[in-house]
């Protein structure tokens, strides 16, 4: 996974992860850590994955398995009306 980071002020820069499926769950792996998403949507289209917390936010991933492209956003309920600025990037699956 590829995603181009210039809406972030950091043009020219891309954020590398992975994501690899175990189970019923993805575990991402970026320069920032190890998170657990859990597969809430699966077609032979797309993915849809989401990692919760212990509070009421959430991040949701898209992952377009027939444009290899992914979508991020991160949804707080906590942080009332400040909006998150998406990240969209490419991606590869394996099988």
């Amino acid at each position: 996974m590829f995603s181009e980071l210039s809406a972030f002020g950091k043009p020219g820069e891309v954020e590398r992860g992975k994501y690899k499926r175990i189970g019923n769950h993805f575990l991402q792996a970026t320069d920032e850590g190890k998170f657990e998403f859990s597969i809430l949507k699966e077609t032979s289209k797309f993915i849809v994955l989401a990692e919760t917390y212990d509070y009421p936010d959430v991040f949701v991933t898209i992952l377009d398995k027939q444009k290899g492209t992914l979508y991020e956003r991160y949804l707080s309920a906590t942080e009332g009306n400040k909006k998150s600025m998406p990240i969209i990037g490419t991606c590869i699956f394996f099988d």
